[in-house]
C-alpha cells in the first residue's frame, strides 16, 4: 500500500509485503518483455498498481509493441484516484483479445454492463456492501432489472 495500514498484521511491514525490490521487478519485467512475454499481474494495493503501471511505461522498446503484447492485470483492487486514468490507457479489452467486440460503447460492440444505485469512487469503502444492482445487461440485452428500476 502507499499509506501504512492502521493495524498491519506484520508490524516490520506495515506496508504490505511486496514480493520484489523496485529495480529486481523492473528488471524482471524488462526480461520477460525483451524475450517475448505477455504478462499478466496479480495486482492488489494501490502501491502494486502503480509500480507494475510504472514497470510497463519505464520498458526501453516501442509504445506500439508494448501495446501489441497486450501486457495485463487481474485482481486489480485499491488503485489510487491519481492512477485510474493511467489504467484507462492501457485499454483493458485489448489484452484480453477482446477489443474488436468489447471494452467500450460502440455500435456493434456488446454493452455488456452493471448499473447501480450509488457512486462506487465516492463512497467510504466500508460501506460497498449497501450497494444495490438496479439492472445488469449482457451482450446488450437485459438480464436483470431491480423491482421498480426503470432504466
Amino acid at each position: 500500500m502507499l499509506e501504512p495500514y492502521d493495524a498491519p498484521v506484520d508490524p516490520e511491514h506495515p506496508f504490505g509485503s511486496p514480493c520484489f525490490e523496485r529495480d529486481e521487478f523492473r528488471a524482471c519485467v524488462s526480461g520477460l518483455h525483451r524475450i517475448g512475454y505477455r504478462m499478466h499481474f496479480h495486482v492488489i494495493g494501490d502501491a502494486a498498481a502503480r509500480e507494475v503501471l510504472d514497470a510497463v511505461e519505464a520498458l526501453a522498446a516501442d509504445p506500439g509493441e508494448v501495446a501489441d503484447r497486450r501486457h495485463r492485470t487481474t485482481h486489480t483492487h485499491l488503485v489510487h484516484p491519481d492512477d485510474r486514468e493511467r489504467f484507462a490507457a492501457l485499454d483493458a479489452a485489448r489484452p484480453l483479445g477482446q477489443d474488436g467486440t468489447t471494452g467500450s460503447i460502440e455500435v456493434g460492440k456488446q454493452a455488456d454492463h452493471v448499473v447501480v444505485d450509488r457512486n462506487l469512487l465516492e463512497i467510504p469503502v466500508d460501506r460497498v456492501d449497501r450497494t444495490k444492482v438496479l439492472c445488469t445487461v449482457l451482450a446488450g440485452r437485459g438480464t436483470y432489472q431491480a423491482a421498480g428500476f426503470t432504466p
